[in-house]
């Protein structure tokens, strides 16, 4: 083995949790399965390889149960960020800024969802370890779609059209295609500062199954991760 020490890199998970919420209500700090939705994310990160975890929010009670689950909240997010309209990646930049003027920089920036619960720490030292073994800019979470877009259609009124122009065919016949299920991403700090599209250049997949890509957006959503949830915990 070569007497130089092998680089590890600083890995700072980020977690966005904004306090207004339209489709489910204060989904962050849900109960789902005994404990806040926010908490699996946090215990994830914490058990994994990434370094310090940061939740950016502008609610006053999702900060006191992050600090309660492990989580920093050195900041309330500032009002501009917190806006309907506002995408992910400004919310993102600002969380590194601030750890930065703060002396710390870090080489990774994993982006942390609260609402995919079901994302393991074995998650996300997968797309960590891809990120740093490949050299890519981005490592993203897919999962393989089953509702494939050559059998998607759009209503005018109520004709139909179809999406795809490609022939419907068998089910076992389709192209292999993914979703990509946001339940995490992976770039290296430059990647994001920059703010370089990760799609355009070298961007990676780490696959996993759909019981651990739930997104919540909607109550039922939140019914399908509690049982998951407690099918996991048994």
């Amino acid at each position: 083995m070569s007497n130089q020490a092998r680089f590890k890199p600083k890995v700072l998970g980020v977690i966005p949790a904004r306090g207004g919420s339209k489709g489910v209500p204060r989904k962050n700090i849900r109960e789902v399965a005994g404990k806040p939705l926010i908490a699996y994310t946090i215990e994830a990160a914490l058990k994994s390889v990434v370094e310090r975890v940061v939740v950016s929010t502008d609610d006053p009670e999702i900060a006191r149960v992050a600090k309660e689950c492990g989580a920093e909240v050195p900041f309330i997010r500032p009002a501009e960020l917190a806006r309907d309209e506002v995408v992910t990646e400004p919310v993102i930049m600002h969380a590194v800024q601030f750890v930065e003027e703060h002396g710390y920089r870090p080489d990774i920036v994993a982006q942390l969802f609260p609402t995919n619960p079901l994302r393991t720490a074995g998650d996300i030292d997968l797309t960590i370890e891809k990120l740093i073994e490949t050299g890519a800019d981005a490592v993203i979470t897919v999962n393989a779609v089953i509702e494939h877009p050559n059998w998607m259609v759009k209503l005018d009124g109520d004709r139909v059209k179809r999406i795809s122009t490609k022939p419907i065919g068998q089910h076992q016949d389709q192209e292999e295609l993914y979703f990509f299920n946001g339940a995490l991403i992976a770039t290296k700090r430059d990647v994001l500062m920059e703010g370089r599209d990760i799609f355009s250049k070298d961007c990676r997949a780490i696959i996993i199954k759909r019981d651990r890509a739930v997104d919540i957006n909607t109550e039922l959503d939140l019914i399908i991760a509690e049982a998951l949830l407690r099918r996991r915990a048994r």
